[in-house]
């Protein structure tokens, strides 16, 4: 049964729900692809400059469940979870509006399960022709509360409107042991939220916003959430067009892009948490300037991360300098929307072609090792998932790897064979990969 309540936040009426998805809400399996000599063979033309990995991963696959027919366009737009009850989490959304749909899964990889486990729509019920979010933007955060927190995120813009009810987005807490998701209001009014980060030293969420239609003053913010108080306790405008990243220090200082200098370049600002305050700093990002995805810092407080354009570059937060370690890969759409750092501060995983058409370079599992820049292929997925799934890999928005490193979950947009107008969108699937032991030494 639903609990409803109402209060004000953000100076709008939001309200909130607690809320358990039914049994019935279906569950795939993760079905391990067959050993294939194609998991290590590159696509014909494919120049050098990496090595393949000499022991392929063990490959499980599932489409995500409850994709129903008739939606706009489901599509995968978050960062994944590897979660501290050691099941990965992921999210999906049918991309429509202005009344959208959104899901969040959790994958087992001891029991081989991929379930559904939160309905925004079952959280934040509204009437089918007002606003509801068709996308899920951010990354899924687990805080020391052990709860997972999420924003919505529109489907389009231009139905952010007040005639569709528009007032900005809600939070979510799910919690894991008891499968009830908690609806926390609108902390930023009249804002989708894409990106969003936690910071255990403050316990709280950083994250970044973009305006609405109903934005009285449209502009894109930064903002600090508490997670205690459950407030913003930090707001300001931010100089820039679809934000997608920030880095975040241990101590909790957070770079992000605001403004430009006199040629274009993009700027980087830092915030500064115990001064409360915004401050300029002389960090360019490599490539074309743009902060599109970046890993946890190590221990010597060393992020990585890689460009717009497909730069890979080490961010030293303690030094507030940033040196670039060259392309993501040696050809194809470099375009990669998601890192991860390995526990050892050692390899960089990532899939470059993000938005699209990963499958011209074979969909390449890359394994980047920060300290020798050698490239490493851990597979070539798409090959052997057309033959033994009949999908089609598109790119990923969303990675997660487990705390000893062995497990990388991937969510991937995708399309069922023979191949329509939407190759690669409109069906989304999640892949997991056993990483050898062999292969991380």
């Amino acid at each position: 049964m639903n609990r409803t309540t109402c209060w004000l936040i953000a100076g709008v009426f939001c309200w909130g729900v607690t809320a358990t998805v039914a049994e019935d809400a279906g569950v795939a399996k993760l079905e391990p692809l067959r050993p294939t000599p194609l998991l290590q063979q590159p696509p014909e033309g494919l120049p050098g400059g990496y090595r393949v990995a000499k022991v392929p991963p063990q490959v499980e696959f599932a489409v995500f469940p409850g994709q129903f027919d008739g939606a706009r366009l489901w599509s995968s737009w978050g960062d994944a979870l590897c979660a501290a009850d050691g099941r990965f989490y992921a999210s999906v959304g049918d991309h429509d509006a202005p009344h959208g749909t959104t899901f969040v899964y959790a994958v087992d990889p001891v029991a081989k399960t991929v379930s559904r486990v939160v309905d925004g729509n079952a959280v934040v019920p509204v009437p089918v022709e007002k606003y509801s979010p068709g996308k899920i933007h951010a990354p899924l955060i687990q805080a020391a509360d052990g709860g997972i927190y999420l924003f919505g995120y529109r489907g389009s813009v231009r139905q952010t409107t007040a005639e569709t009810g528009y007032r900005g987005d809600w939070l979510l807490r799910y919690d894991p042991a008891t499968g009830r998701t908690e609806n926390l209001g609108m902390p930023i009014a009249f804002s989708s939220v894409p990106v969003l980060e936690y910071c255990p030293a403050l316990e709280c969420l950083y994250g970044m916003s973009v305006p609405g239609e109903t934005m009285p003053e449209a502009q894109t913010q930064f903002f600090r959430y508490d997670l205690a108080k459950r407030r913003v306790a930090f707001l300001c405008a931010a100089d820039t067009q679809g934000p997608r990243a920030i880095v975040v220090s241990s101590a909790g200082k957070v770079f992000f892009e605001s403004g430009a200098d006199a040629t274009g370049q993009r700027q980087i600002v830092a915030y500064d948490p115990d001064q409360n305050r915004v401050r300029p700093v002389s960090v360019k990002i490599p490539g074309d300037g743009t902060l599109r995805c970046v890993s946890r810092p190590d221990a010597q407080g060393v992020a990585y991360g890689i460009s717009k354009d497909g730069v890979v570059f080490a961010f030293d937060t303690t030094q507030e300098q940033v040196r670039s370690l060259g392309p993501a890969f040696v050809a194809g759409k470099l375009y990669t929307a998601v890192c991860r750092l390995d526990p050892t501060g050692t390899y960089l995983y990532y899939v470059p072609g993000a938005h699209g058409r990963s499958s011209e370079i074979g969909t390449p599992v890359i394994q980047l090792n920060v300290k020798t820049r050698e490239c490493k292929v851990l597979a070539f997925l798409n090959e052997a998932v057309r033959q033994q799934r009949q999908y089609n890999l598109g790119g990923t928005y969303g990675l997660a790897l487990s705390g000893d490193g062995s497990q990388l979950l991937i969510s991937f947009n995708g399309s069922r064979l023979p191949l329509g107008k939407q190759a690669d969108f409109g069906l989304c699937a999640a892949i997991l990969l056993q990483i050898p032991a062999a292969e991380r030494q």
